[in-house]
């Protein structure tokens, strides 16, 4: 899914969302139609400090918002104190090393206080009295049976018995893993026909495609092979120590690495 929506998008799902047309947005504002409608669809039109100000007003959203430089749509008055986070977590969030769209998808997502309070019950072990009150329940009734009967071993009795049994981890591995795969599912089906959600072409096509354009340099294996890393990684020039472009060289030039011929084939004596 994307990282951030363009200026563009903004504008569009904005109006939707408000279930305007063109021409009743146009009315409301006093900007032309045309110009509303290019400031939707192109990304080289500029739209002046006073219609940014008025669409701005008209949505009750911060400028900042529509030029993409914050993702809130309006100004909060909330402060990390209120919000009662740790500074760990605000340099988590200040840090850009993860998607700020999908982390809004999963925090206003129906199910995320339910994957919360789950996890704040395990955490606090707000329940383990009560697992373990009933597995020793279980336990004396097994032990009863066992003493008053004295069943073979691998009984059917007792190994239900055995399984009655709940494991406190086990039991919440299974429900937190439900709680987050409803929550990813749910905005993965959401994003399924989003173009940016797929990738072109996968790694290993890509890989194939740039060894299938180098196969008709014409150089040294070992220039092919440079070419490669160059056109994948972007360096400009890759340089090895003698020995290490030595080595290399001799590796590419094994019989190991030689493409095989499936109508040659050695006849055995």
């Amino acid at each position: 899914m994307k990282y951030k929506l363009t200026i563009q998008e903004k504008l569009k799902d904005l109006r939707v969302e408000n279930g305007l047309s063109l021409e009743q947005l146009a009315d409301a504002t006093g900007i032309s139609k045309s110009a509303l409608s290019s400031y939707e669809v192109d990304e080289n039109r500029e739209i002046s400090s006073y219609n940014l100000r008025i669409l701005a007003k008209f949505y009750t959203v911060s400028s900042d918002y529509l030029l993409g430089l914050s993702e809130t749509r309006q100004i909060s008055p909330l402060t990390t104190d209120s919000l009662r986070i740790s500074d760990d977590a605000v340099k988590v969030l200040q840090d850009g090393k993860y998607n700020p769209m999908l982390l809004s998808e999963i925090l206003t997502n129906g199910n995320f206080l339910r994957l919360m309070l789950d996890a704040e019950i395990y955490v606090d072990g707000n329940v383990t009295t009560q697992f373990h009150t009933l597995n020793k329940m279980v336990d004396v009734q097994r032990m009863i049976f066992v003493k008053k009967l004295c069943p073979d071993d691998y009984s059917l009795q007792v190994e239900t018995l055995k399984r009655i049994a709940i494991e406190e981890d086990a039991f919440f591995e299974h429900t937190l893993s439900e709680d987050i795969v409803r929550i990813m599912r749910e905005i993965r089906t959401r994003h399924l026909g989003d173009i940016e959600s797929k990738a072109d072409t996968s790694i290993v096509d890509r890989m194939v495609a740039t060894v299938d354009e180098v196969a008709g340099f014409k150089g040294t294996p070992l220039q092919k092979f440079k070419l490669i890393f160059h056109k994948w990684f972007g360096a400009k020039d890759i340089k090895l120590s003698d020995n290490a472009d030595e080595q290399l060289e001799t590796a590419l030039n094994s019989e190991l690495l030689k493409p095989v011929n499936p109508d040659k084939k050695k006849k055995r004596r």
